[in-house]
């Protein structure tokens, strides 16, 4: 018997985090490759985990979260996004490169999934206590 190609519907989930979360980022990836490797045939779904570090090149004459949000934010189907200590560095345009998918996303009525991977105490770390609730006050 001739095996047919699966035919799947692809959707590009966006992996947003500041850089202290670089290993939340390839952990987030595992999982979302995980997922497809039990589900993607019996749902005929396959998700596509995207990040900047591996899926953006740099654009002359734009932004540097410019060239990204062209590149994959404009793009995504889905994005999750996570804090922890800081929130990222200003844009110009937003509190941060993060902050600016995430608004964006939002505004093009994207999913948009948000979480505060679990850590060290807060006691330990305070600032990540503050820049979690600076956001939440950004977003609410």
């Amino acid at each position: 018997m001739t095996r047919m190609p699966l035919k799947t519907e692809t959707y590009r989930v966006l992996i947003a985090s500041p850089s202290d979360l670089s290993e939340e980022r390839r952990a987030a990836a595992e999982a979302i490759n995980e997922w497809n490797a039990q589900h993607a045939i019996a749902e005929s779904i396959v998700l596509l985990p995207v990040n900047w570090e591996t899926h953006a090149m740099p654009q002359s004459g734009v932004r540097p979260q410019e060239a990204i949000n062209n590149q994959l934010v404009r793009e995504c189907d889905i994005l999750v996004g996570m804090f922890w200590t800081k929130i990222g560095t200003s844009t110009g345009v937003a509190e941060s490169g993060t902050v600016e998918e995430i608004d964006l996303c939002r505004w093009k009525t994207r999913s948009t999934l948000l979480f505060q991977p679990p850590h060290q105490s807060e006691q330990d770390r305070p600032e990540a206590t503050e820049e979690a609730a600076k956001f939440q006050g950004l977003h609410s």
